[in-house]
């Protein structure tokens, strides 16, 4: 016997209608007049609170099955022909499954996750010498490829979740970033900041003359004098950026004087009417977000100095392509949505909120005459619209929160820190790690007075060293002088504070013989503290661990000067390397004895390789201008010229 569920009522009453008992927890709200899940939604979105709302779409599921995908609008091309004819029936199949039919669900997106990178392949192979009307077709099925990608992702997490699809996290559109420049002061005190929080403005009597508002630009110095009776080590002197008057940054203000606290370092911008954005193609909705899997070779930084965001960029590819596709995706209607994380320091945990940011499916060009130009990144869409979405986000590269600007603009990217790209990008939390060439005992001289060294010296030798109280604090001067110290350089500072010979030799000796000082280039004596530098290379590396490294503001040798300045940010130039630079670190690798990490360029060119000089023999780098930027680094010039490592632990 077959049993049916009952419905249960209770007693009549005085009115016309039975009324139904609640039985699930939505009756019984609506039965006490508690508002449902959805009203609750509702009425914490008009409250505005977006971290409360994302916990209840988290709580709450959304029912879905195969027949949704009736809709993908290329399903009527099933009875086509080769690979594209293939991915529409098995598109027409999969919408006629049952939800339940899971093995089915399965076998099917995965030859289609197959057909698509084949048809992907096809589609490169076409290129740009395709007559218009076949060129046209390809892009219209490749818009579609790019909505069928979407669903099956969402069939994918409704698989993985019994049945059931955490809803997406809301969507925020956001306006394209602003097309100001950095501006040139030509040598000027002057600098460029904006008001962090509102303060007052005061003039030299101490009188308040207006009020700094939180969000708003300005150009500060450091004054030789403070307002009256005040210091001037307090106060900036702030002036607005005229040249910004008419944005939504700019603020009108008086001159005057406020305190430090209340203004954030920033560049000078001005206006630059040679930029525009530009739709990729006429029709952007046809323009492939990823025409092929994201590849190194993508990655171009153009005329802003986010090297630390590519960077990390070129790390996370480097460790698996799909986490950047993954990240990314074209809705098909010329707007292109990114997941990045905002991240919250307090006390001394991090947090990490997921976040959607919907952009313009365009890029920013720069006109001059009839030629226009890739401003920013150059030349690969999702990169160009990667680095657009984290300057959209309001992610600024010197500082965890938001940049508080009235209007984002792209030079809020400039200069940053690889780290911070990181956590913004991947929801980790980012590690960092000092790189160093020498323990702390061989930067201060305190090795002179240790006892292994007075071991081995005569009591007439110790004298020596006791006599100059200044020995240790002449090694000091000679580290903070120099990046690389020499045992030869050692002997020679010795030699001018009168230390005999005998001595000398005993001390050099000592020196070379230990893991304090390292050796020059190409001799493969490095310090116990380059070790463990390369090291956490090789544990980052081997645990797939994306990570990326920075190089000193000065890169070049002060006897043989740079070679030139860059693009992005005129940073140094000098034999391969740029200073004031952020690279992604790839590999590792010990040659013949020399320890070497490969790192690139996030330029993509300019690099770095070794030969040997003619009549000495000695190791000597030499620069290569072209090149995919990248190249293999000896551990010597990595701990010389580079200051800090930035990696992050994701599975």
């Amino acid at each position: 016997m077959r049993l049916t569920a009952m419905r249960t009522t209770v007693p009549k009453g005085p009115g016309p209608r039975s009324q139904a008992r609640p039985t699930t927890s939505a009756q019984f709200q609506s039965a006490a007049g508690m508002p449902s899940q959805q009203q609750l939604l509702q009425m914490q979105q008009n409250a505005g609170n977006r971290k409360t709302v994302q916990y209840l779409q988290s709580q709450m599921t959304i029912q879905r099955s195969p027949d949704t995908w009736t809709t993908w609008p290329a399903v009527q091309d099933a009875a086509a022909k080769g690979t594209w004819g293939r991915i529409c029936a098995l598109a027409a199949a999969y919408s006629k499954l049952l939800p339940a039919a899971a093995e089915k669900r399965e076998s099917i997106l995965l030859e289609l996750d197959a057909q698509i990178t084949k048809w992907q392949t096809e589609y490169t192979a076409i290129g740009g010498n395709a007559k218009q009307d076949v060129s046209d077709l390809w892009m219209h099925r490749a818009a579609a490829i790019n909505d069928l990608v979407r669903r099956m992702g969402a069939e994918w997490k409704e698989m993985d979740a019994p049945g059931t699809l955490l809803p997406s996290l809301p969507e925020e559109r956001v306006a394209n970033p602003e097309l100001s420049k950095k501006k040139d002061v030509g040598g000027q005190s002057v600098e460029g900041g904006f008001f962090s929080t509102n303060e007052r403005i005061l003039d030299e009597m101490g009188n308040t003359i207006g009020v700094a508002k939180k969000g708003y630009l300005c150009e500060f110095e450091k004054p030789a004098a403070g307002p009256s009776g005040l210091k001037a080590g307090d106060y900036y002197k702030v002036r607005p950026s005229a040249e910004m008057a008419g944005s939504k940054n700019y603020l009108a203000f008086r001159e005057g004087y406020v305190v430090r606290t209340a203004v954030s370092d920033f560049n000078l911008l001005k206006k630059d009417g040679e930029l525009g954005y530009e739709k990729p193609n006429p029709d952007a909705l046809y323009q492939p977000l990823f025409p092929h899997a994201p590849k190194l070779d993508d990655v171009k930084q153009g005329y802003i100095g986010d090297c630390y965001l590519l960077a990390a960029v070129l790390a996370l590819v480097n460790k698996s392509p799909g986490l950047i596709s993954g990240m990314m995706r074209d809705n098909g209607n010329g707007t292109v949505t990114v997941k990045m994380f905002d991240v919250e320091g307090k006390n001394g945990k991090k947090t990490f909120t997921p976040r959607e940011v919907t952009i313009e499916k365009s890029v920013v060009k720069r006109t001059s005459g009839k030629d226009k130009t890739d401003e920013n990144a150059q030349g690969t869409l999702w990169v160009q619209l990667l680095e657009k979405a984290y300057a959209a986000a309001g992610y600024y590269g010197r500082g965890e929160e938001r940049v508080p600007l009235k209007e984002n603009t792209f030079e809020q990217l400039a200069s940053g820190i690889a780290g911070i790209a990181f956590e913004h990008l991947t929801g980790h939390e980012a590690v960092y790690k000092s790189v160093e060439t020498y323990q702390s005992e061989a930067k201060d001289g305190s090795w002179l007075m240790m006892s292994a060294l007075k071991s081995q010296l005569t009591p007439d030798q110790q004298m020596e060293l006791f006599a100059d109280p200044d020995l240790a604090d002449g090694i000091k001067k000679l580290h903070e002088q120099q990046k690389h110290v020499y045992p030869v350089e050692i002997d020679v500072y010795l030699q001018k504070k009168g230390l005999s010979k005998p001595t000398r030799d005993i001390i050099r000796k000592h020196l070379e013989a230990g893991n304090l000082y390292s050796g020059k280039r190409g001799t493969g004596k490095y310090t116990k503290t380059q070790l463990d530098t390369f090291a956490a290379i090789q544990q980052a590396v081997d645990a797939k661990h994306p990570m990326a490294i920075s190089s000193h503001d000065k890169i070049a040798s002060p006897k043989k000067g740079i070679f030139g300045v860059g693009h992005s940010g005129g940073e140094q130039m000098a034999k391969g390397l740029v200073g004031r630079h952020v690279y992604a670190v790839l590999d590792y690798r010990d040659n013949g004895g020399l320890k070497e990490v490969k790192v690139r360029n996030p330029w993509g060119n300019y690099g770095r390789t070794y030969g040997k000089k003619f009549f000495s023999g000695a190791v000597e780098a030499k620069e290569v201008k072209g090149g995919n930027g990248e190249f293999w680094l000896e551990l010597s010039d990595l701990t010389k010229r580079f200051h800090t490592l930035h990696s992050v632990n994701m599975p």
